[in-house]
């Protein structure tokens, strides 16, 4: 199957890294991974999920890739949309990660802080 030309997944020892930091215990409830690909970024929050912090958070993930789209899917994650770039909506995260295209990271990361939560936490992997 072939995916986007900037399909790269986050091998899981970079993930862990980029969350080593976030503090889960500051009442994170609700998680976006924009250009989520596979989800892998997503699926390791989700494993996390037997300590007491993790068990109540919301996870939406955005992904351009039909293919990959329906992968996130088929893995059980909410897809709320295609494209983050075009994304709209009312509801505000409390903490997006994310590995952007490389080519639009920037436009990424300013669309991260339209999304975000006042007091919120942003992750993000830029090239």
């Amino acid at each position: 199957m072939m995916f986007g030309t900037e399909f790269y997944p986050t091998p899981p020892e970079l993930i862990d890294k980029m969350l080593a930091k976030v503090d889960f215990e500051d009442d994170i409830k609700t998680v976006l991974e924009p250009s989520a690909g596979k989800g892998d970024i997503a699926s390791r929050i989700r494993e996390k999920r037997n300590s007491e912090y993790y068990e109540k958070i919301s996870i939406d993930t955005i992904e351009l890739d039909e293919n990959l789209r329906h992968i996130l899917k088929g893995n059980k994650f909410n897809v709320v949309h295609d494209d983050f770039l075009s994304f709209q909506t009312f509801k505000r995260y409390d903490l997006v990660v994310m590995n952007p295209p490389f080519s639009d990271g920037d436009k990424h990361l300013m669309k991260a802080l339209e999304v975000m939560k006042y007091g919120g936490q942003i992750v993000c992997l830029l090239n």
